[in-house]
């Protein structure tokens, strides 16, 4: 893991684990921590176990739930739909 994907997936991973407490690397967080090794290996096996999700996964899993309520005009032979690839791939982010 390079140092920028180190950096996006520790914060990724401070900003979803509410309480320090349960936090696999809190002891990183304070300015005196030395054991670098322990807690890169911490941040990477987080980054594994907790996969970014991209807006085109999270538009997939709810084509797939029942919530997906589509429906299609029987006058329509096809549905065209254009997404950039770049929004496809973007990191999801859940709106508050």
């Amino acid at each position: 893991m390079d140092a920028v994907k180190y950096i996006e997936a520790k914060e990724r991973m401070c900003k979803s684990i509410p309480d320090c407490g349960e936090c696999p690397i809190w002891k990183s967080c304070d300015p005196n921590a030395e054991d670098a090794k322990e807690t890169v290996a911490a941040v990477e096996k987080w980054s594994r176990e907790n996969p970014q999700i991209t807006n085109g996964d999270k538009v997939k899993e709810l084509l797939q739930t029942e919530k997906a309520n589509i429906s299609i005009s029987p006058f329509d032979d096809c549905v065209h739909i254009t997404i950039a690839k770049s929004w496809w791939d973007a990191p999801y982010r859940e709106e508050k």
